[in-house]
């Protein structure tokens, strides 16, 4: 992966940090569903660690970290699957509770304005 790819990574690091606080603000100030702002959080912390470990892993294949660490980096790869994967299942799961919630919300719109009927 080039370096300039690497960088952007690196950016995105830091937008999952603020996805992070913005989780923390809202689910501090509103009442919101609830499994929606955690798994939300969640999934920034996944992908977090996904780009952690991601970089981890590229510092190794590029043989810039020292033999001390390599051991570190060998297991890197796996983990940077799993935290993937884990990201993944959360906004995979976060996308449905906010879809079904919309649809919820959708439904008692129409039966208001329908008479209940």
């Amino acid at each position: 992966m080039s370096t300039a790819r690497k960088a952007l990574k690196l950016a995105r690091m830091l937008e999952d940090l603020q996805a992070i606080r913005e989780s923390v603000r809202t689910l501090k100030s509103s009442r919101r569903i609830i499994w929606i702002v955690v798994l939300r959080a969640l999934a920034a912390v996944f992908e977090l660690a996904y780009y952690y470990f991601d970089h981890v892993e590229w510092l190794n294949r590029n043989q810039l970290v020292d033999s001390a660490k390599s051991q570190h980096a060998a297991r890197a790869s796996f983990r940077s699957s799993v935290f993937w994967l884990l990201n993944a299942v959360c906004d995979a799961l976060a996308d449905t509770f906010t879809y079904n919630a919309l649809r919820c919300a959708c439904s008692r719109n129409s039966c208001a304005q329908d008479g209940g009927r």
